[in-house]
Protein backbone atom coordinates (compact mmCIF):
# COMPACT_ATOMS: atom_id res chain seq x y z
CA UNK A 1 0.00 0.00 0.00
CA UNK A 2 2.77 2.43 0.86
CA UNK A 3 4.06 2.25 -2.74
CA UNK A 4 0.70 3.50 -4.04
CA UNK A 5 1.02 6.66 -1.98
CA UNK A 6 4.63 7.55 -2.85
CA UNK A 7 3.46 10.32 -5.28
CA UNK A 8 2.10 12.20 -2.28
CA UNK A 9 5.62 12.42 -0.84
CA UNK A 10 5.72 16.19 -1.35
CA UNK A 11 3.05 16.50 1.35
CA UNK A 12 3.16 13.27 3.34
CA UNK A 13 5.89 10.73 3.99
CA UNK A 14 4.19 7.44 4.90
CA UNK A 15 6.30 5.34 7.25
CA UNK A 16 4.02 2.36 7.54
CA UNK A 17 0.62 0.92 6.70
CA UNK A 18 -0.96 -1.55 9.11
CA UNK A 19 -4.21 -3.06 10.44
CA UNK A 20 -5.06 -4.46 7.01
CA UNK A 21 -8.42 -6.21 6.72
CA UNK A 22 -9.41 -7.57 3.31
CA UNK A 23 -12.92 -8.54 2.25
CA UNK A 24 -13.45 -10.22 -1.12
CA UNK A 25 -16.68 -11.05 -2.95
CA UNK A 26 -15.52 -13.56 -5.57
CA UNK A 27 -18.82 -13.42 -7.43
CA UNK A 28 -18.74 -9.66 -8.08
CA UNK A 29 -14.95 -9.29 -8.12
CA UNK A 30 -15.10 -6.54 -5.49
CA UNK A 31 -12.37 -6.33 -2.85
CA UNK A 32 -12.66 -3.97 0.12
CA UNK A 33 -9.46 -3.11 2.00
CA UNK A 34 -9.45 -1.38 5.37
CA UNK A 35 -6.11 -0.13 6.67
CA UNK A 36 -4.28 2.61 8.52
CA UNK A 37 -1.16 4.63 7.67
CA UNK A 38 1.26 6.65 9.77
CA UNK A 39 3.97 9.06 8.78
CA UNK A 40 4.77 12.75 8.86
CA UNK A 41 3.97 15.98 7.04
CA UNK A 42 6.95 16.81 4.81
CA UNK A 43 6.93 20.65 5.07
CA UNK A 44 6.49 20.75 8.86
CA UNK A 45 7.71 17.39 10.17
CA UNK A 46 4.45 17.05 12.13
CA UNK A 47 2.79 13.65 12.60
CA UNK A 48 0.22 12.26 10.19
CA UNK A 49 -2.03 9.26 10.57
CA UNK A 50 -5.19 8.26 8.78
CA UNK A 51 -7.51 5.33 8.17
CA UNK A 52 -8.55 4.27 4.68
CA UNK A 53 -11.07 2.12 2.86
CA UNK A 54 -10.30 1.07 -0.70
CA UNK A 55 -13.02 -0.47 -2.88
CA UNK A 56 -11.45 -2.31 -5.80
CA UNK A 57 -13.19 -4.06 -8.68
CA UNK A 58 -11.27 -6.83 -10.46
CA UNK A 59 -12.32 -8.31 -13.81
CA UNK A 60 -10.26 -10.88 -15.72
CA UNK A 61 -7.40 -10.48 -13.19
CA UNK A 62 -7.20 -6.72 -13.87
CA UNK A 63 -8.17 -3.81 -11.65
CA UNK A 64 -10.99 -2.03 -13.47
CA UNK A 65 -12.03 0.39 -10.72
CA UNK A 66 -10.38 1.70 -7.57
CA UNK A 67 -11.94 4.13 -5.10
CA UNK A 68 -10.27 5.32 -1.90
CA UNK A 69 -11.96 6.85 1.11
CA UNK A 70 -10.12 8.53 3.98
CA UNK A 71 -10.71 10.84 6.90
CA UNK A 72 -10.34 14.40 5.54
CA UNK A 73 -10.31 15.84 9.07
CA UNK A 74 -7.10 13.90 9.77
CA UNK A 75 -5.58 15.46 6.63
CA UNK A 76 -6.55 19.01 7.61
CA UNK A 77 -5.46 18.47 11.21
CA UNK A 78 -2.04 17.46 9.87
CA UNK A 79 -1.50 20.10 7.15
CA UNK A 80 -3.76 22.92 8.33
CA UNK A 81 -7.30 23.91 7.56
CA UNK A 82 -8.14 25.98 4.47
CA UNK A 83 -9.24 29.51 5.25
CA UNK A 84 -12.71 30.24 3.94
CA UNK A 85 -12.63 31.96 0.58
CA UNK A 86 -8.87 32.49 0.44
CA UNK A 87 -7.52 29.06 -0.40
CA UNK A 88 -4.90 29.59 2.33
CA UNK A 89 -4.40 27.31 5.28
CA UNK A 90 -5.66 28.23 8.72
CA UNK A 91 -7.59 26.86 11.66
CA UNK A 92 -10.74 24.72 11.55
CA UNK A 93 -13.93 26.77 11.07
CA UNK A 94 -15.42 28.00 14.32
CA UNK A 95 -19.00 27.12 15.19
CA UNK A 96 -20.08 30.64 14.18
CA UNK A 97 -18.40 30.33 10.76
CA UNK A 98 -19.69 26.79 10.33
CA UNK A 99 -23.34 27.68 10.94
CA UNK A 100 -23.74 30.34 8.30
Amino acid sequence: MAELYRPYSGTFNVHRCFDLAAHHDRESGVVVLEYACEGHVVPTGGPYSNRFVSVITINDRKVTRWRDYLDPIAVFDAIGWPSQGSGAQGDPPSEAEDSG
